[in-house]
């Protein structure tokens, strides 16, 4: 036995007792978890998405205002809406992009 693995050894008896499922059966259980398009457009609207919301809350941060005109209008209209349409086309985008890469792929 490799020296290495030498700790699973009291675990060896659950991995000779693990029930094995007949591809059959497998075939009809659910699928648990996100579909690889939805894991990839939600990385790819994080990996955008934060770095947008952060570039439009310092631009509104440091915009001219001087400090007796109101003229702060709340970091929701002009920071957190569109940072958060842009994160979720940006989802949507790689979502159908990944799902027709997958669809193209499988007829070949």
């Amino acid at each position: 036995m490799n020296p290495i693995f030498f700790f699973l050894q009291p675990l060896q008896h659950l991995a000779s007792a693990w029930p094995i499922s007949q591809p059959a059966i497998m075939a009809r259980e659910p699928r648990e978890g996100f579909s690889s398009p939805t894991r990839w457009g939600c990385g790819a609207g994080l990996v955008v998405g934060i770095p947008i919301f952060l570039l439009f809350f310092v631009a509104d941060t440091l915009g001219t205002c001087r400090p007796v005109d109101n003229c702060r209008t709340g970091i929701l209209p002009w920071v957190l809406a569109p940072s958060t349409v842009i994160a979720l086309l940006v989802f949507f985008a790689m979502r159908l992009l990944v799902g027709w890469l997958q669809r193209c792929n499988r007829r070949d």
